[in-house]
C-alpha cells in the first residue's frame, strides 16, 4: 500500500491535527467507491486499488494548497466518482456542495455515498452545465471545480449564469491545456508530485 502511506503522509503534514478524522473519511469513502464501482463504472476498474490513493484522492485535494473551501458554496461539475468533491468536503467539512453530472446512475451513486458518509450540506443534480439552473443570485457559486470536464464555448458561456461575480472556476489540468484558449486569462498553480506526475490548478476569474 505504497500510494495510500504517500497520501498518510501528506495529510499528516498539511492537516496533522485532524489527521484520524480525515483518514477515517477516506477509509470509509474508498470502501464505499470500490462497492459503487462494481455497479456502475465511476472510476476506471482498470486501475488498481492503491493508486487510488494517488491518482484520485491526493490529485483531488491538491487545490488545499491553494484556497480555502470552508464555508463556501462549491459547484463539482462532471462529478463522476465524487471527485474531487467528496475528498474536497472530507478536508473542508464546512463547505456546501453540489454534485453535478449528466448521467443519473452517477449522481444516485454518489448520493448513496454521501448518505452512509452522513456528510451534510450536499446537494445533487442530474443534468448538464449548460442546463443547470440556480434559483437566485444567492445561490450562485463561489466556486466551481472540475477535474475531467474539457473546457468548449458552450460550457463557458453558462458558467456566468451560476457563478458569483468574484467567483473561480477552478481546473485540474496535466499537460494539455488547449481548452483554456476560450478564456481571456488564467492564473496558473504546479501542483505536480512524483507520485502524480505533472499537475496543474488553474484558476479563471473572468469568465
Amino acid at each position: 500500500m505504497e500510494n495510500k502511506k504517500i497520501f498518510e503522509d501528506y495529510i499528516k503534514k498539511n492537516f496533522k491535527e485532524r489527521f484520524v478524522s480525515i483518514m477515517d473519511g477516506f477509509n470509509l469513502y474508498h470502501s464505499l467507491l470500490l462497492e459503487e464501482n462494481k455497479k456502475i463504472n465511476l472510476v476506471s476498474r482498470k486501475t488498481i486499488e492503491d493508486d487510488f490513493w494517488s491518482l484520485h484522492y491526493l490529485d483531488s485535494i491538491l487545490s488545499s494548497e491553494i484556497f480555502n473551501f470552508n464555508n463556501k458554496n462549491v459547484l463539482d461539475f462532471g462529478t463522476g466518482g465524487g471527485l474531487p468533491g467528496i475528498p474536497l468536503k472530507i478536508i473542508f467539512p464546512k463547505m456546501k456542495i453540489t454534485f453535478l453530472d449528466s448521467r443519473s446512475k452517477k449522481i444516485n451513486a454518489i448520493a448513496n455515498i454521501v448518505e452512509n458518509m452522513k456528510l451534510e450540506a450536499c446537494y445533487f443534480s442530474k443534468d448538464r452545465l449548460e442546463d443547470f439552473q440556480v434559483a437566485n443570485h444567492y445561490d450562485r457559486f463561489d466556486y466551481i471545480v472540475c477535474r475531467s470536464v474539457k473546457m468548449n464555448e458552450s460550457i463557458r458561456k453558462s458558467i456566468p449564469k451560476i457563478i458569483k461575480s468574484e467567483g473561480s472556476l477552478i481546473l485540474y489540468k496535466s499537460k494539455n491545456i488547449d481548452d483554456l484558449n476560450i478564456f481571456e486569462n488564467y492564473k496558473t498553480y504546479d501542483v505536480s508530485k512524483p507520485e502524480i506526475g505533472k499537475r496543474l490548478i488553474i484558476e479563471i476569474k473572468k469568465i
